[in-house]
């Protein structure tokens, strides 16, 4: 069975002799509204003829992160009955298709549940029970929004204008500060600056093109 994914594994500098192994960071696996429950079988490539592990197994030592828990076409309630036995034995069991048997594999990765719904409205109190920790995550204030804006902005290589920080909130009029807006207006304002043929830059043109592009007018 496959289980290193370049998508999600990052090697550490250190690597063991034996080349059938490798030393990652812990991992991070994050799936959204595309999620389905296939995802936790193992797969069988012909071409190679291994598995390919699925992604509790990727998770193992790190995360399993299920964003936006209530817009799969499977219920929480059918994802939580998969995974809470396995969380609490530390143990999972996949079948093998190709074989018809079934192996105990470990199970050690931390489950993470994320959503901007009521979760009384997705999953009974017995459920929400076994879930122990539950974090409300609010809006960001305006200093914190500016500090994801510029940790976005580094990330994506773009030159600094503390202008562009007054158009935005200028530009904003009311509406609720998300922390997701900072990236998703950075991403856009690249995507429209490689349309045109020119450098992503924090113009007053760029960040509103970008600006129109994200938020549609009601």
């Amino acid at each position: 069975m496959t289980i290193f994914d370049g998508a999600v594994h990052r090697l550490e500098p250190n690597q063991p002799a034996d080349r059938r192994w490798r030393r990652v960071a812990r991992p991070l696996v994050q799936v959204g509204g595309e999620f389905q429950l296939e995802m936790f079988d193992s797969t069988w490539e012909d071409g190679s003829r291994v598995y390919s592990a699925p992604l509790q197994v990727k998770a193992n030592g790190g995360v399993l992160l299920i964003d936006d828990l209530g817009r799969q076409r499977v219920s929480p309630k059918q994802i939580l009955d998969r995974l809470l036995v396995p969380l609490e034995q530390d143990t999972d069991f996949l079948n093998l298709s190709a074989s018809g048997r079934k192996v105990e594999i470990p199970f050690r990765a931390q489950l993470a549940l994320s959503t901007n719904l009521k979760p009384a409205e997705l999953l009974d109190e017995a459920y929400l029970r076994r879930l122990a920790y539950k974090v409300l995550m609010p809006d960001p204030t305006w200093e914190m929004w500016c500090r994801i804006f510029e940790r976005e902005r580094e990330r994506l290589t773009i030159p600094p204008a503390p202008q562009a920080l007054e158009m935005v909130q200028a530009m904003y009029g009311g509406r609720p500060t998300r922390g997701n807006h900072p990236r998703d207006l950075l991403e856009r304002l690249v995507d429209v600056s490689s349309a045109r043929g020119v450098r992503p830059q924090l113009t007053p043109e760029l960040v509103e093109a970008a600006w129109n592009t994200l938020f549609v007018a009601s």
